[in-house]
């Protein structure tokens, strides 16, 4: 998965071959993917950040079943251990297997911006779109 940043502010996600998703899937990759750049770019240890741990617990008990408890397994694991190479591999992934990963990760509550919040929003929202 390729994001290119356009002159205009806007931002667009190439992946080859292109998978068609919701426009609600592809702000989750997009957000995902800005808040994963931010984190490597500011150097920032996902482990030393409890309250990740706290913002999961809140975004699980909204969720039923144990394929959500089995993820959230997975990713308490990950942030614990300060992965963010295993996570980013959920996280974009834009297949429907891995939209629990996307619901139930506190990176983008935790480490999003106004900017980011911004581009994320700006993309279209009735369309189906490519990632």
């Amino acid at each position: 998965m390729k994001f290119i940043y356009k002159s205009d502010g806007n931002v667009d996600i190439v992946v080859a071959p292109e998978i068609p998703v919701s426009p609600r899937t592809f702000r989750q990759l997009l957000a995902n993917w800005l808040v994963i750049d931010r984190i490597r770019a500011e150097k920032i240890d996902i482990s030393q950040y409890s309250d990740l741990l706290t913002l999961l617990e809140k975004k699980r008990s909204g969720c039923i079943g144990e394929a959500f408890a089995a993820v959230e397994e997975k990713i308490r694991e990950m942030i614990q251990l300060g992965d963010i190479d295993q996570l980013e591999a959920l996280l974009l992934n834009p297949h429907q297997e891995f939209e629990p990963y996307r619901i139930l990760s506190p990176l983008v509550s935790k480490f999003s911006t106004d900017e980011i919040r911004k581009i994320v929003t700006s993309r279209p929202r009735n369309q189906v779109q490519f990632a």
